[in-house]
């Protein structure tokens, strides 16, 4: 009995070593997966609070989206009214434009004739003008010579008196 109590005692310190490192395991295992339990915990309180930002943001963000939209679709309309506007005054423009050069076009058509008209009339009074001063260039001689000849006869009349 000494010698089975002795043996029990013997295996029952060896189970009670083995279950103690067993349960030093476990609580070192659980110690692991309470300190992953906690950062998860962590982790998800932190994405949580992130996501009720983001979602804050989002409707934030949302509505001051759709203001802008509203906004920038109001300033379009306005521009499309204008624009059409602005096409009305270029198409004005374009057919003040072909008015204009169709009378610049005649004008100078008109110029050209004109200025053949004028070309020709200043050649006839040219030509008129250079027979004058021929004319009045023999009549100057005609005249330089007869005054001479009078001074002359005057000469010839106070010697002879």
């Amino acid at each position: 009995t000494r010698a089975t109590l002795a043996e029990t005692t013997e295996e029952s310190t060896a189970k009670v070593n083995e279950l103690s490192a067993a349960r030093e395991a476990c609580l070192v295992r659980n110690g692991a997966h309470k300190t992953a339990i906690d950062d998860l915990e962590s982790n998800v309180e932190r994405c949580e609070k992130s996501l009720n930002t983001t979602r804050t943001t989002l409707a934030k963000t949302t509505t001051e989206s759709a203001a802008k939209v509203a906004a920038l679709t109001a300033d379009k309309e306005q521009l499309l009214v204008r624009n059409g506007a602005h096409k009305t005054v270029i198409d004005d423009l374009e057919f003040n434009v072909g008015r204009c050069e169709d009378s610049l076009n005649a004008t100078r058509a008109t110029l050209a004739e004109t200025t053949e008209e004028s070309t020709a009339k200043v050649n006839e009074l040219s030509a008129a003008r250079e027979a004058c001063l021929v004319r009045n260039g023999a009549h100057k001689t005609a005249i330089d010579d007869l005054e001479s000849n009078v001074e002359r006869c005057e000469k010839s009349l106070n010697t002879t008196r």
